[in-house]
Formats: C-alpha cells, structure tokens, sequence
C-alpha cells in the first residue's frame, strides 16, 4: 500500500508540473502559437486535468479503503499513467504531423521558385 501511495504522489507531482509548464504565457498568447498548437494544449491540459482529478480522488480514499483494495488500486494507478502517457503521445504526434505538413509546404514553394 506504501508503494500505491507513493506512485500517486509522484504522479500528481509530475501531471502538476507538466500542466504549470503548459500554463505559460506564451502558449495563451495569439501571436506566440497558432491555434493549431493552442488546440492540442488545450486538450493535452484537459486529458491532465482530468486525469489529476482521478488520480485525487484515488489519493483521497480512507487508508483502509486503500488498505483493502491496494490491488485494484496499482491497477488505477497503470491505467493512469497510461491516460497521462497518451494523452502526451497524441500531443507530440500531431506536433510531429504538423512540421512534417510545414516542411512539405515549404519544400513545395521553395522549389517552385
């Protein structure tokens, strides 16, 4: 149970530190990203938000209620950091698609000129 304990403290920690960084003002500014990018941090912060919230919840359980279903309790905690782990995953690929659509864009006008 100790170990439960200590995993959903990290991982608050870390989804905590994650969504401070998304909160920059660089990333709400219109001028400084396109909305592209303001989109998938908007919903990278969502799927934190959420999953924080879940995470919370779990934490917050009485110590015998975590006592008695540490099992299922490592498996909330997986499936967590898996939530966590995607919902990155989605916004660095469609980071990843979108350079690769701009490079394409570029390429094509640099060579037509």
């Amino acid at each position: 149970m100790g170990a439960n304990a200590e995993q959903i403290k990290l991982l608050e920690k870390y989804t905590k530190q994650l969504s401070t960084t998304l909160q920059h003002p660089a990333f709400k500014d219109d001028k400084g990203c396109s909305e592209d990018l303001r989109q998938r941090i908007d919903t990278l912060e969502k799927q934190l938000t959420e999953t924080t919230e879940k995470i919370r919840a779990l934490a917050s359980r009485s110590r015998l209620t975590r006592l008695l279903g540490s099992d299922s309790h490592a498996g909330a905690i997986d499936e967590y950091i898996r939530q966590i782990s995607w919902a990155i995953n989605d916004f660095v690929i469609g980071g990843t698609i979108s350079l690769e659509l701009a490079v394409g864009v570029r390429d094509s006008t640099l060579c037509h000129v």
